[in-house]
């Protein structure tokens, strides 16, 4: 892996930029020791690279720079897997002084040694308490935080509320699993033997997770020690799931549905889909409504948190959370998250003004801080655990498993992967 990384980046960006792939460790192994307050900040490719690229050097950095005079700023992409890029680097002691986090990034990250503590910052910086309970909660272990949180998303119902209408259903999300089943099943359509609308668009193992919590279930035991997707609660939530999905499916198999074409009447989706929606079509986009996923023993969502953090070996701490602290003023994360189509962090700057051109991420908003249960994993590796729940699923939504044996299966496959990482 090192000789990958460590073979052959140039710099493309303009000077300011570097582009990390394979060979810039090595060029930042030089460059750090002769930039005495030089700090590298990197971030991995993702929807709208230029646009945020374009906005960090050319008015950030400078702005940045104008106010602290002895820091300078060199923004890098990651180039290829950001998880092994980063892993790497910190190995070669090049890592960057400040770089993004993202999903389980946090405890993987801290259990390698790899986040430098930041407690002692944010007890003078004093802005801890404006930030959505579970995003701050994403980044804090027993001894304070370790990254500070940068953009907010998670699923909440989204529903189509013309739709609902015209099969006479009140242009509201349901709010119990009841009016939810009757909704969905009202809001499906078959045309000639095809689905041509489906009340309830399932998607992928994200949503189950909101399901399962929802239930009263969990993913873990409470000291992350054994898998809990196969409990009594993650059962039932599967079960009813499935039991639905039949239902809607019966005379016809599932089409490219979607909101765009108007052949979805609910769905758990993330804040993009709505923008986009606005996008492509606002009078559609107006159309649409959110709030909570459906209470069974309870209201709840994943929040989902890239964060910022900075290297354990940086030799330029106090810079580099200079650095992050002005990626934190709010208007700064109101105009990056517009153009990631997420939602800020900070409790201040979730208002109607600051989601006037898609005016439902308030309710994004509202679900995230009333009902946000923080999205962490143990660190293991994330991909192979949403690998084996998404086998589950499909076993499951096939008939080829029972909802018990496809989660015992899935709880099996998360219980190796805990335990060959306890034995690292």
């Amino acid at each position: 892996m090192l000789a990958r990384v460590l073979s052959g980046a140039v710099d493309r960006m303009q000077p300011a930029t570097k582009i990390i792939g394979a060979g810039s460790l090595l060029l930042l192994l030089l460059t750090n020791t002769l930039v005495a307050q030089e700090i590298q900040f990197w971030f991995p490719p993702a929807g709208g690279d230029a646009t945020v690229l374009n906005w960090l050097i050319q008015e950030k950095v400078p702005e940045f720079e104008r106010e602290h005079p002895g820091i300078k700023v060199s923004v890098s992409l990651f180039a290829g897997s950001w998880q092994d890029v980063i892993t790497t680097a910190h190995a070669a002691g090049a890592a960057p002084d400040a770089f993004f986090t993202w999903g389980r990034g946090p405890d993987e990250f801290k259990a390698w040694g790899m986040l430098a503590p930041l407690e002692s910052y944010v007890s003078r910086w004093g802005d801890a308490s404006d930030y959505v309970p579970s995003a701050w909660a994403a980044n804090t272990f027993a001894d304070g935080p370790y990254a500070i949180p940068w953009s907010i998303q998670g699923r909440a119902m989204v529903a189509h509320s013309r739709l609902m209408e015209e099969v006479g259903l009140p242009p509201a999300i349901p709010t119990t699993w009841d009016e939810f089943d009757v909704a969905a099943r009202r809001l499906t359509k078959v045309q000639d033997g095809r689905l041509a609308q489906i009340g309830y668009n399932r998607i992928d193992h994200h949503q189950m997770y909101v399901w399962i919590h929802t239930f009263g279930g969990e993913l873990f035991t409470p000291d992350n020690s054994q898998a809990a997707v196969n409990s009594p609660q993650a059962v039932a939530a599967l079960t009813r799931l499935v039991e639905l999905h039949q239902v809607l499916t019966a005379e016809a198999e599932p089409q490219a549905l979607n909101f765009n074409n108007q052949t979805v009447g609910m769905a758990l989706s993330e804040p993009g889909v709505v923008a986009n929606l606005y996008s492509a079509d606002p009078e559609i986009g107006q159309e649409l409504i959110v709030g909570p996923a459906p209470q069974v023993q309870r209201h709840a969502t994943r929040v989902y948190v890239p964060s910022l953090a900075i290297w354990a070996g940086s030799p330029h701490k106090d810079a580099a959370w200079a650095w992050i602290a002005f990626l934190q003023r709010p208007e700064n994360l109101i105009a990056y998250n517009a153009m990631r189509g997420r939602l800020p962090p900070r409790l201040s700057t979730l208002t109607p003004e600051t989601f006037a051109a898609t005016p439902q991420y308030i309710e994004f908003a509202n679900t995230y801080v009333r009902y946000g249960i923080p999205h962490r994993f143990p660190p293991v590796e994330g991909e192979r655990l949403f690998a084996a729940m998404t086998a589950g699923l499909n076993a499951a939504y096939s008939g080829e498993k029972s909802p018990q044996e496809a989660l015992d299966q899935v709880a099996h496959e998360w219980n190796v992967l805990l335990q060959r990482f306890t034995e690292r």
